[in-house]
């Protein structure tokens, strides 16, 4: 049986940079050993979206998926994706694949992630620090949005 489904909280702009695949890689202080399905949770804290107000990247970025920085949900699950490594941000700037939308110095990890999914309505959710399990009516939510494909993860095997 695999393991529960995870989600990650983040704040805004950046879980709808990755929402929208201009974000590739989420850099964190912490490694995970977890692989599979995560869901992208934007925090409802507002401080991310204030301090990026005229960062002509993220604004392009967004506005190129016909986003912007003030109408960017929060408390809310916007994504899906697979977790599909984690490795030292020094090992992926020397392979090149570092992304200018996450903090990539030294100590610390990036989370690969793959198949990102965004959800074109987004699932109201209370977000946590770290990386926690999705409750099961919030994996039914996102099944019935992407289809029942969750690289395995579902409401039948979530405990």
């Amino acid at each position: 049986m695999r393991a529960p489904m995870r989600a990650i909280t983040l704040w805004e702009p950046w879980a709808s940079l990755l929402a929208i695949g201009a974000k590739r890689t989420e850099t964190r202080s912490w490694a995970t050993r977890y692989r599979g399905p995560i869901a992208i949770h934007a925090g409802i804290d507002p401080r991310g979206l204030r301090a990026c107000a005229g960062d002509g990247a993220i604004e392009d970025a967004l506005a190129g998926a016909g986003l912007a920085l003030e109408r960017l949900p929060l408390g809310c699950i916007v994504a899906v994706a697979e977790l599909v490594d984690c490795r030292p941000t020094e090992e992926l700037v020397a392979a090149g694949l570092d992304d200018p939308f996450g903090d990539y110095g030294p100590g610390r990890y990036g989370w690969q992630l793959d198949r990102v999914r965004p959800l074109r309505d987004p699932i109201r959710a209370i977000g946590m620090q770290g990386l926690w399990v999705l409750p099961v009516v919030l994996v039914q939510q996102i099944a019935a949005r992407v289809g029942a494909d969750l690289g395995g993860a579902s409401a039948s095997n979530i405990v």
